[in-house]
């Protein structure tokens, strides 16, 4: 009986078992190769494993096929303001994210959070993305970027970012309805903000 062992880094080895008169896996005649119908580009999912091909002198050979687990890849989320801080009250604020992994490019979408709430969603392009978010009142904020996971890449959030919003500044103008006036004569006054 054969059981196929995987390491991380894709290498298999496998046991054997079953063997008489002192002897063990050194009598067996074993091809190097392994088959499985999974690729570089596999959905998550398990796999079986076998060998190519396996024999042995005074032993029938009985296998038992080993499984390759196709996990999620782990990425990395950033968030990096492209928006000098403080801004002002109004204007449109830009962030870049960016979604790594040391396997692949991972694909999907990547939402700017305030804390819970979601401020804008865009989609990741070659793993990254750019936001504009046109709703922050004045005052400070903390900001992080959530991705979603996609096409077998887990879910990551990034660090937290602070970004202050500045009020707007204002002009106010007051202008009369009768200038010059006499006494006793009703003037209305009008201010523009």
């Amino acid at each position: 009986v054969f059981l196929f062992l995987g390491s991380g880094d894709g290498t298999f080895t496998f046991s054997a078992d079953g063997f008489v008169n002192d002897e063990g896996p050194s009598v067996l005649d074993v091809s190097p190769n392994y088959l499985t119908a999974a690729t570089a580009s596999s959905n998550v999912g398990t796999y079986a494993v076998a060998l190519d091909w396996v024999a042995a002198v005074n032993y029938w050979i009985t296998l038992k096929p080993g499984v390759l687990a196709i996990v999620p890849r782990p990425t990395v989320a950033t968030l990096q303001s492209l928006s000098s801080s403080p801004s002002t009250y109004g204007q449109p604020v830009s962030f870049s994210v960016f979604v790594s992994s040391g396997l692949g490019v991972p694909g999907g979408t990547v939402t700017v959070l305030r804390g819970d709430l979601p401020l804008a969603t865009a989609p990741l392009v070659n793993g990254q993305a750019s936001v504009t978010v046109l709703s922050l009142d004045a005052g400070n904020h903390v900001l992080s970027a959530q991705y979603s996971g996609s096409d077998g890449f887990t879910a990551s959030s990034s660090a937290r970012v602070g970004h202050s919003v500045a009020a707007a500044s204002t002009t106010t103008t007051l202008m009369s309805s009768l200038n010059p006036s006499r006494g006793g004569q009703a003037v209305t006054f009008s201010a523009v903000v």
